[in-house]
């Protein structure tokens, strides 16, 4: 199933809230961290310093720790944007998900709890975004119906719009003295497969067996081992949704026919298929 931002977010919050070894701090903000060998000593806009063995930066793609500790990125841009919003439709989604690869990438219906409610991750050339947030809602329910090949029937607009634009980009490294990037400050891939949200749940769970009793969680030989398991795994997954991605925009009628190919054979073998989603799903 799709989670709703918002649950998973109320879900983590009443976790952090309800433990005791974690202090929330709601009303401030990260604005500068100087690290020295014993400890890294982060400095809020209120005034407040907070001394740590270990700075997490999990602040997203537009990290504000990675931008301070100088970690430079690469990015790839596909001119392509990415559109997100909730539907109804006619027909139940039986919980499956569905991808539909037309030129400009692929329309992604992932289903909800409710069936006959899905998510919808649309990403398409930015000029073609663009476009159709400007229909009427009519045309665009039309639009959205006819990009779905009519999979599930009708199909009815039932949230606002979320939009951005579609990037691969991947920190140079992911540690520096007394911290280390996780999830989007490390590596924004487009959305294709659920890898990114993979890809962060690996860095939670490497990083956590790392430094688990450890006495000195931001320790030089913690860091090191952190980068080497994981840097090296980030580089290789980016790659592979770079090329699905790059396979989803052509235009041409013989690389669509190339993909449509490649595609019904997947279908069509089950032994590939479920290879395929164990990659998916693995770290490896």
């Amino acid at each position: 199933y799709n989670v709703a931002n918002q649950n998973l977010f109320k879900i983590l919050k009443n976790t952090a809230t309800e433990d005791d070894n974690i202090k929330l701090i709601t009303d401030d903000e990260f604005i500068d961290i100087k690290t020295r060998t014993g400890a890294a000593y982060i400095e809020l806009r209120s005034g407040k310093r907070i001394t740590c063995k270990l700075l997490i930066g999990a602040d997203g793609r537009n990290s504000s720790v990675r931008e301070t500790l100088s970690i430079k990125t690469t990015i790839i841009k596909y001119d392509q944007d990415g559109l997100a919003f909730t539907i109804s439709h006619a027909h139940p989604h039986s919980n499956i998900s569905v991808e539909i690869y037309e030129s400009g990438g692929p329309f992604t219906i992932v289903p909800l709890k409710n069936p006959n409610e899905s998510a919808i991750i649309w990403m398409d050339k930015t000029k073609s975004i663009k476009k159709a947030m400007q229909l009427d809602i009519p045309e665009f329910e039309k639009s959205i119906t006819h990009r779905s090949g009519n999979c599930l029937g009708a199909l009815k607009l039932t949230s606002e719009f979320s939009s951005w634009p579609i990037i691969n980009q991947l920190a140079q490294k992911i540690t520096s003295n007394r911290c280390a990037l996780i999830a989007e400050a490390a590596h924004v891939l487009p959305p294709i497969g659920a890898q990114g949200l993979n890809m962060s749940i690996q860095d939670i769970r490497t990083l956590g067996d790392i430094i688990d009793g450890s006495q000195d969680p931001g320790s030089y030989t913690n860091l090191i081992n952190y980068e080497k398991i994981r840097k090296k795994k980030i580089v290789a997954r980016s790659k592979i949704i770079n090329g699905l991605n790059l396979s989803s925009i052509p235009e041409n009628k013989n690389l669509q026919k190339v993909r449509q190919t490649a595609l019904h054979f997947i279908g069509s073998s089950s032994m590939v298929k479920n290879l395929l989603i164990n990659i998916g799903l693995s770290d490896t």
